[in-house]
């Protein structure tokens, strides 16, 4: 079974790019353009990943991630943001987001972090 990855971001450019590099480590994709769209996704399907812009219409970054864990959803969450003030990184971070990324980013920093998120890790 393909990893399923949540892809919530409303900037296309990004949105595309992350879609066809995870397309190609053939990883099951979903898209949401705007954070409610992303917590309606997150309630009803299992993700391994879910990768959220912070800045999403309708719901925030950290709007989401409260809502997951208010939920007792527990999917590793990477947060991404053109803006790169230590508010918003500390906000986020008190959700216990996977890891923070600020646009623009490297496309191969993106994936190792994936891949060391869905990499299982050895016991002993």
């Amino acid at each position: 079974m393909a990893h399923r990855i949540l892809i919530a971001d409303n900037d296309h450019f990004y949105r595309k790019v992350l879609f066809e590099a995870f397309e190609k480590k053939k990883y099951e994709i979903f898209t949401a353009l705007d954070g409610s769209d992303a917590i309606k996704l997150i309630a009803r399907m299992t993700f391994q990943i879910a990768i959220i812009e912070y800045h999403l219409p309708g719901k925030k970054g950290d709007q989401i991630l409260e809502s997951m864990r208010t939920k007792y959803i527990d999917v590793p969450v990477i947060v991404v943001t053109s803006d790169d003030s230590l508010e918003i990184e500390r906000r986020v971070r008190s959700y216990g987001p996977a890891y923070f990324f600020v646009k623009p980013f490297s496309i191969n920093d993106m994936c190792n972090v994936v891949n060391k998120i869905l990499t299982p890790k050895s016991v002993g």
